[in-house]
């Protein structure tokens, strides 16, 4: 039988803490800042298929 190492337990505090202050990380991380523009749409049957220009990565972006 396989053997298997038990993970450490998460910091459920820091998730707490995470999730309390989401809607104050909102206004400036993630998508709402980003602009975009969609350059084809494919219909598929059970998906669209988006194709979307985000532009260029920022300099100093590896």
């Amino acid at each position: 039988m396989l053997r298997h190492i038990k993970r450490k337990d998460s910091n459920n505090q820091l998730i707490k803490r995470m999730l309390k202050a989401s809607h104050i990380r909102m206004q400036w991380d993630g998508v709402k800042k980003l602009t975009w523009t969609i350059l084809q749409v494919v219909e598929r049957p059970l998906y669209y298929h988006l194709y979307v220009d985000v532009g260029r990565p920022p300099s100093g972006w590896h």
